[in-house]
């Protein structure tokens, strides 16, 4: 009796400390959750009152041919992504933009790449047009869910719409993800996505954070291999260095259930990373037949190691059995 008194007082206890806990949090205005602000052709996302993402999605703008994410902030609100090989200029690979999807070539398009002459019509470059958001809202996870279409080469034919659903689920600041689920659809005809490196999802980390530039600076993919060659194929693959005199790391993580898992991974020069799925070998989307994808982005504190990313992947992978 005097035991189940005692278990009892200490449940209760436990109680009150939770709750002054909760009340502490609510006291110091502590959200627990994202939110999503419109802001001129952009989507501003914050967790805890700070920033952590911007989502540019005006491809009415001649100069954003697609959607991008710029920037992407660190756990204490370091820009961690940057526009370009030389921010600011449009020369070398100034079209490798912040954390972006895009396609290098396809059947009648190429939404990788941009032209660096704006006053010149492109003859060899597509768009990915925002048509709508079906869904923005805030909470825990705050969401978002567009409708795009990617357009040809000359810009008369829609080829491909996708549907693009991003969530932000409530993490802390050291390990924040942001998740992506992709629908492709080809519209009328077959589209072919051929094979090349440069795709699908990639990112361009500040020059401090990316081995070409940073010193200590390293990629690292799941098969413990460290600056690995161009189209080796991971699980995910991570840039990892300094921004603002701080370690911090972008993990690019493909899920299990997508096409050609573990997906070939784009390292360009030690610089920008991405996974592609057809980095080696074609594949056809056909209408009425939507290509599915998942893809996780970790914005990390620390190393590799520190982070222990592997767990985060195996939480991604197996969310049954090992929630993060």
């Amino acid at each position: 009796m005097v035991t189940a008194h005692r278990s009892l007082t200490l449940v209760v206890l436990s109680l009150a400390w939770c709750v002054c806990l909760l009340a502490s949090s609510l006291a110091a205005g502590e959200k627990r959750s994202a939110d999503i602000h419109r802001d001129n052709g952009a989507l501003r996302v914050s967790i805890d009152g700070k920033p952590f993402f911007t989502y540019c999605h005006d491809t009415g703008n001649p100069e954003l041919p697609r959607p991008v994410i710029h920037p992407l902030h660190g756990p204490t609100g370091e820009v961690i992504t940057q526009m370009g090989e030389v921010p600011g200029k449009k020369e070398k690979h100034f079209h490798h933009t912040a954390l972006w999807l895009a396609h290098q070539n396809f059947t009648q398009g190429n939404n990788w790449q941009m032209d660096a002459d704006l006053a010149k019509k492109p003859t060899r470059y597509s768009r990915i047009l925002h048509q709508q958001f079906v869904k923005v809202g805030g909470g825990s996870p705050a969401q978002i869910v567009e409708n795009l279409w990617w357009d040809s080469s000359d810009g008369k034919t829609i080829l491909v719409e996708e549907t693009r659903t991003l969530t932000i689920p409530y993490r802390p600041a050291g390990r924040r993800v942001i998740d992506f689920t992709l629908a492709l659809r080809a519209r009328d005809k077959a589209v072919t996505l051929n094979a090349t490196p440069y795709h699908l999802l990639a990112v361009r980390a500040v020059d401090s954070m990316v081995p070409a530039f940073g010193k200590g600076a390293v990629i690292t993919n799941s098969e413990g291999q460290t600056n690995p060659k161009d189209g080796t194929p991971a699980k995910w693959i991570d840039v990892t260095g300094l921004a603002d005199g701080k370690t911090i790391g972008i993990t690019l993580m493909n899920h299990p259930a997508n096409l050609r898992h573990p997906t070939p991974c784009l390292n360009f020069g030690n610089q920008t990373i991405g996974l592609s799925p057809t980095h080696k070998e074609s594949y056809t989307l056909v209408p009425d037949k939507p290509l599915h994808l998942r893809f996780r982005v970790l914005v990390h504190a620390g190393t590799v190691a520190e982070a222990d990313v592997a767990q985060e992947y195996a939480a991604y992978a197996e969310p049954a059995r090992s929630a993060p």
